[in-house]
């Protein structure tokens, strides 16, 4: 489930997580904050991608797209900023040769960044 990031003393923003925390306010820009694709390279096959994208239809909710046609599982670490500035990660695991959605609460505008291992975190 998702679970609060520990922030930077300073700012407030953990740095691994943004990276775009304004150093007089302490306040992330809303417009560096929205995530549209990401791609990372497969070990095999070679010249294959795992692809994840923001596809959310509305404001009210964030979907995010994904095709994975690589022989092994992709671990993907989502991190949004909550409205009240709390910054949080969702989890969750990307089966080997598989296409999909994984639909979650967090406006679009909410999402930070998205991380993705062939290792379990």
């Amino acid at each position: 489930m998702a679970g609060p990031v520990s922030a930077d003393s300073a700012s407030g923003v953990p740095e691994s997580a943004s990276g775009v925390a304004d150093s007089a306010s302490g306040v992330a820009d809303a417009s560096a904050l929205a995530f549209t694709s990401k791609s990372w390279k497969c070990s095999k096959p070679t010249g294959k991608k795992f692809k994840i994208k923001n596809s959310s239809p509305n404001e009210r909710w964030t979907r995010l797209s994904y095709t994975n046609p690589c022989n092994h599982k992709w671990y993907v670490r989502v991190y949004y900023k909550n409205s009240g500035g709390v910054v949080f990660s969702y989890p969750f695991t990307v089966k080997k040769n598989s296409k999909g959605t994984k639909t979650f609460k967090p406006r679009p505008a909410w999402l930070i960044k998205v991380e993705a291992s062939k290792k379990r975190p």
